[in-house]
């Protein structure tokens, strides 16, 4: 009978040590769990971050582009401004001429 306890009492405690240790190993799954949504949650708020600058810079590069346009329409206009004096002064300059052969 004290035989019959013994072993027992040392089933229970390899039971006791078993159930300790499946204890830890989920303590440490929980941390790693813990660890790994809390990584998660970083990236998604980086993402997040990096997803709204993205939309700022697109906008900023969109107001950019439109600047653009319109300062070459500005040289455009410019450049026709010019050619149109240019011709005047050519045309001026050959009346001056006949004006002169006269």
């Amino acid at each position: 009978m004290l035989d019959d306890l013994a072993r027992e009492q040392e089933d229970l405690r390899r039971r006791l040590d078993l159930v300790e240790r499946d204890r830890r190993w989920m303590q440490d799954q929980s941390l790693r769990v813990d660890q790994v949504r809390a990584s998660l949650d970083d990236l998604l708020a980086k993402a997040d971050s990096n997803r709204s600058r993205h939309i700022a810079t697109d906008s900023r590069i969109d107001g950019l582009g439109a600047i653009v346009t319109k300062l070459r329409d500005e040289v455009d206009e410019q450049a026709h401004a010019l050619d149109s004096v240019s011709s005047v002064r050519k045309w001026a300059g050959e009346i001056s001429a006949i004006q002169r052969a006269l």
